[in-house]
């Protein structure tokens, strides 16, 4: 697929094993339109946080719409893709401040109790191999507390939210505003969603990947060894066991 914007680049078998994430390579060897998307967000830089936060002016990403463009590309998903995601069109987006349940109460980013192993829900996606990475960093708090620039609990009057991450191992900070998707009808987050002590840092890091890979949709599917590599910047693989039963075996007596 080639047109005035996006123009077909080779990528290596190296970087197509290594790389496979957020780089989204189509069967032919050519990347997927949606990575030079990715690629020009990410060139662009980060949004103005460190004047934006404080100013007490409401942030609005001009890079990731509160629409179907950031759900999902219609023409860019599979048949079953579409059959299993196409309820998720059907959305509303609404600022954090407007999911939360009790309004009377400061919000807080990562909640009253701070980050836990509860705060992670999946919602309608098919992206547990991210949740799941979520949830090895929420084993050490303070992981999860370094992943954002919003380094205070109180919630950002603004609604900007920013993460450091690492793609094709180069850092970058990605911002984002906090419009979220909900379901029409129950007004329920459409995607992932917090605990009852009302945090929802992981609906905003699921937005925020969202962002990098392109649309929600390109998420439904993954491995969590790519989170691991892109929030702390090390390299993983998976071992499995009945191969590797002396190298497995070797790797758990470290834990």
């Amino acid at each position: 697929m080639e047109t005035d914007n996006f123009k077909e680049i080779p990528i290596s078998e190296r970087d197509k094993a290594y790389y496979n994430a957020p780089l989204l390579v189509q069967q032919n060897g050519k990347l997927d339109p949606r990575c030079y998307l990715a690629i020009d967000r990410l060139k662009k830089g980060p949004a103005d946080y460190k004047s934006i936060l404080g100013s007490g002016k409401p942030y609005t990403d001009p890079d990731f719409k509160a629409d179907q463009s950031s759900i999902m590309w219609k023409d860019l998903v599979s048949p079953d893709d579409l059959s299993e995601l196409g309820s998720l069109l059907n959305t509303n987006w609404k600022r954090v401040p407007d999911l939360a349940v009790n309004k009377s109460k400061p919000l807080k980013l990562f909640g009253d109790e701070g980050v836990t192993l509860n705060d992670i829900a999946q919602g309608g996606l098919g992206d547990c191999w991210l949740l799941a990475g979520l949830v090895t960093e929420a084993n050490t708090p303070e992981r999860v507390r370094s992943m954002f620039v919003n380094k205070q609990d109180a919630y950002p009057k603004e609604g900007l939210i920013g993460m450091n991450v690492r793609v094709m191992n180069k850092p970058y900070v990605v911002t984002i505003d906090d419009y979220l998707p909900v379901r029409q009808g129950t007004g329920r987050l459409a995607m992932a969603r917090g605990s009852s002590d009302g945090d929802f840092w992981v609906p905003l890091a699921e937005k925020v990947f969202a962002k990098i890979f392109g649309t929600y949709a390109s998420m439904n599917g993954g491995a969590s060894e790519e989170v691991w590599r892109m929030i702390n910047g090390a390299p993983s693989q998976i071992v499995k066991p009945k191969t590797y039963y002396a190298k497995a075996q070797e790797l758990f007596k470290t834990f």
